[in-house]
């Protein structure tokens, strides 16, 4: 949970600095991009506890 809270304050921080630096509406795209981060990096470190507590 704690590697799910860093990754995405860091998404969310630098989310903006990127879209306005390729011109895009960060009003629009970032509430996607960090849902997206979350989600991904939830699952995969599911994913990564669940194999290593198997083996």
């Amino acid at each position: 949970m704690l590697l799910n809270l860093v990754t995405v304050a860091l998404a969310g921080t630098a989310a903006p600095a990127v879209l306005v630096s390729f011109g895009g509406n960060v009003i629009l795209a970032s509430g996607g991009y960090v849902t997206s981060v979350t989600y991904l990096v939830g699952f995969f470190t599911f994913i990564v506890l669940a194999a290593w507590m198997l083996l």
